[in-house]
C-alpha cells in the first residue's frame, strides 16, 4: 500500500470511529470496503448495550436506535450478529474488570448488555422490534 493510500485509509478510520455513538452503518461499511473490495458485508459484535461496571449506570441504549441500525444493516444485505442476543451471568469471580483513568473498574456478574432476552429468558423490547427483521 502507498503512503497515500495510507493516510486515506487513516482519514476513513478516524470518521468511522466518530460516528460510532450514531453508529453510521455507511460510513463503517465504506470503511471495510476501503479494505476488502469484495467479500461479505459483516458486523460480527452488533452491541444492543454494553457491559455494566459496578457504581455506573446500567449500559442501554434506545430501543429505536437498536431498530434503525439493524435495519439500515440489513437493508445493505449485511450479516449481523448481536453481541449478546441472550444475556448470562458470569459467576464467582469471572466478571472481570477493566482500569480506566488508573481507576479500577469492577464488572457486575450479570452477562446482559442489554440484549434483546435478558439473562433469564425474558424479552426486552428490542426483540420484540427486531423479529420482524430478522
Amino acid at each position: 500500500m502507498v503512503l497515500n493510500d495510507w493516510k486515506k485509509q487513516m482519514i476513513i478510520i478516524r470518521k468511522a470511529k466518530s460516528s460510532l455513538v450514531s453508529a453510521n452503518v455507511t460510513l463503517n461499511f465504506d470503511q471495510l470496503r476501503y479494505t476488502q473490495a469484495e467479500g461479505p458485508l459483516v458486523n460480527s459484535e452488533f452491541y444492543p448495550g454494553y457491559l455494566d461496571r459496578w457504581g455506573h449506570p446500567h449500559s442501554t441504549k434506545t430501543t429505536e436506535s437498536v431498530v434503525k441500525t439493524l435495519t439500515e444493516m440489513l437493508s445493505m444485505n449485511a450479516s449481523v450478529n448481536f453481541y449478546l442476543f441472550h444475556g448470562g451471568t458470569s459467576y464467582g469471580f469471572t466478571a472481570g474488570s477493566n482500569i480506566i483513568n488508573n481507576a479500577f473498574q469492577a464488572c457486575i456478574t450479570s452477562y446482559d448488555y442489554d440484549a434483546p432476552l435478558s439473562e433469564a429468558g425474558d424479552p426486552h423490547t428490542e426483540v420484540l422490534c427486531t423479529s420482524g427483521k430478522l
